[in-house]
């Protein structure tokens, strides 16, 4: 089961790559940088971005001989963007969990579900002048990188990039040239925004969104602090009413779930531990809070009921693994090799500074969603243990000698990569037994959302 899990994705990958290679027309005549060594030379670029490098390993590990320029200057064309980005559509959707029958039910009431998220990279500082950094101890230049996925197809609908200054719910209404009747869109608290809600509305499209606990509530002409309203409400398990909030007075449909004693206990635990690492206490009201669990939206309760709702939302998870990914356990390093050098080598041939900057970001997504399948095996393997992998020692032990691109792209055999991987696992396990499963656990395990919410410290936020 374990090796048909892999060599699947292999396969199907191998094959993929050809295909798009020719659909994008990256591959337009027969050259010495075929697609399958282009994509092995930026999955070893995780260790370094150099070009110098990355030509010096295209020789050694494949026999292609090519000069840095030409090398540079592929990774500036559009034909490049467009190959890496069908990689990624591939995998996302290869990796995305299958529905269960409840999610299907729910799904089947929206045109297009978009899942929005971002990260911030840091870059070159020679990159400065096109993507400035946030100042102070950080690095002087960065981008902020927006993704955009259409979460019931499959399919990326967006991807942007911006400089670091630019704010978080700037990219709220990024979504809204491209909403239709029907659809939906699936927002954290980074892109909690009034007004971009209201134009969802006005599109005739719904959103679902998580809400701000500093949100004030009308009731009429009356206001009241979100707390206090909540509470005025007595005891309930799931609280669904329509409310009007912040000084808009948009109408909304609010959802509150009140979670479990051992969730609410943890999840005051973590917000004290946040808080004291600034020397700081969280109010009385903030802690109180952390017992309820809402959301905001203008989906009709004929469409979903107040008890699909939260499940509803967790289709943001897959996309959030990814991004996840990339912040705690990438890193998601620095893209040092975008210099000013490299800039004049794309205008002088047309080519695009952004353009290298995607085919860096597209190659450590890919990564990441490689990263995934060997960990999911790697989770069958800890079952076993009676423990759960941790996913940060897993990580760092993939990236070790290349083994993720050796595997996928450079043809060690799945034989082999899987006796390596049984003889390591007991090193890549966290050092309990399972308390709190991970993301990824729970979305392959199917569980629902009143089991998770009984869960240690799922519900955060």
């Amino acid at each position: 089961m374990m090796k048909n899990i892999i060599t699947e994705k292999l396969e199907k990958l191998k094959d993929k790559l050809v295909s798009f290679s020719k659909e994008t027309k990256f591959i337009k005549r027969k050259v010495k940088l075929t697609a399958h060594n282009f994509l092995a030379s930026l999955l070893s670029s995780n260790k370094t971005n150099s070009d110098e490098m990355i030509c010096n390993n295209l020789q050694e590990d494949y026999g292609v001989d090519i000069k840095r320029q030409s090398y540079n200057e592929r990774l500036h064309k559009d034909e490049s963007v467009a190959y890496l980005k069908k990689i990624f559509e591939h995998l996302l959707a290869e990796n995305s969990i299958e529905e269960t029958e409840e999610m299907r039910g729910i799904t089947e009431s929206f045109n297009n579900i978009f899942v929005e998220d971002n990260s911030t990279i840091s870059l070159h500082e020679s990159m400065s002048e096109k993507f400035k950094g946030v100042g102070g101890s950080a690095n002087t230049s960065a981008m902020k990188i927006y993704l955009n996925y259409i979460a019931n197809k499959r399919q990326i609908a967006d991807i942007q990039i911006e400089s670091g200054t630019k704010n978080d719910t700037k990219f709220a209404n990024i979504v809204i040239d491209i909403l239709k009747k029907g659809d939906l869109v699936l927002r954290d608290l980074g892109f909690f925004q009034i007004d971009s809600f209201i134009k969802i509305k006005e599109k005739l499209a719904y959103f679902l969104s998580r809400l701000k606990m500093n949100t004030t509530i009308y009731i009429g002409d009356k206001k009241m602090d979100l707390f206090e309203y909540i509470e005025s409400k007595g005891d309930f398990t799931i609280l669904d009413e329509d409310v009007e909030i912040t000084a808009q007075k948009l109408t909304v449909r609010l959802t509150v779930y009140k979670v479990s004693e051992e969730v609410y206990n943890e999840r005051v635990r973590k917000l004290k531990k946040s808080y004291a690492k600034s020397g700081k206490t969280p109010s009385k009201r903030l802690l109180k809070l952390q017992k309820y669990v809402m959301f905001v939206s203008n989906i009709d309760r004929e469409m979903v009921s107040k008890e699909q709702i939260g499940t509803l939302y967790r289709l943001r998870w897959q996309v959030e693994l990814v991004f996840k990914r990339w912040k705690s356990f990438m890193h998601i390093a620095v893209i040092t090799s975008t210099s000013k050098k490299s800039e004049d080598v794309a205008n002088k041939k047309g080519g695009k500074i952004s353009n290298r900057i995607l085919c860096f970001i597209y190659a450590k997504l890919i990564s990441i969603l490689l990263m995934t399948t060997i960990e999911l095996v790697a989770h069958l393997l800890a079952i076993h243990e009676c423990r759960e992998l941790s996913s940060d020692k897993f990580v760092k032990w993939i990236l070790l000698r290349d083994r993720l691109q050796k595997l996928f792209i450079g043809g060690d055999s799945v034989e082999d990569f899987l006796v390596l991987l049984q003889s390591n696992i007991m090193r890549l396990l966290k050092d309990k037994r399972i308390q709190n499963p991970s993301t990824l656990v729970l979305l392959n395990d199917g569980i629902g959302f009143y089991e998770e919410m009984g869960m240690l410290g799922r519900l955060e936020g």
